[in-house]
């Protein structure tokens, strides 16, 4: 049993294995991201296996719009993003980020 946590950004090492300059910025505003998967429960799984939803939180909030509350700077959302049980750590730094960044202006 799986649990998205986080989104998979884009990075730097792939756009220079691309060798496409650009690359992570396109990706990014057109918000084609990954999932990181964190392990609830051990088993095997191989490609082509189905996928089942056992629980969707009722929160509303998708990795998707995380992402992009991140990326556009939405504080609000990123607070709601931080009262979610169990959500991993790094949404706290990337709220106190987005703070900072409202803040300078």
């Amino acid at each position: 049993m799986l649990e998205a946590t986080l989104p998979r950004t884009p990075c730097g090492v792939f756009q220079a294995w691309l060798r496409r300059s650009g690359w992570v910025r396109r990706f990014t505003e057109d918000g084609r991201t990954g999932v990181y998967l964190r392990v609830l429960s051990e088993g095997t799984v191989a490609a082509g296996d189905a996928i089942i939803v056992e629980y969707r939180p009722d929160h509303g909030i998708t990795v998707m719009s995380a992402f992009r509350a991140g990326y556009d700077r939405d504080l609000a959302l990123l607070r709601r993003v931080l009262e979610i049980p169990g959500r991993a750590d790094k949404w706290r730094d990337t709220a106190a980020r987005v703070e900072r960044q409202l803040r300078r202006g």
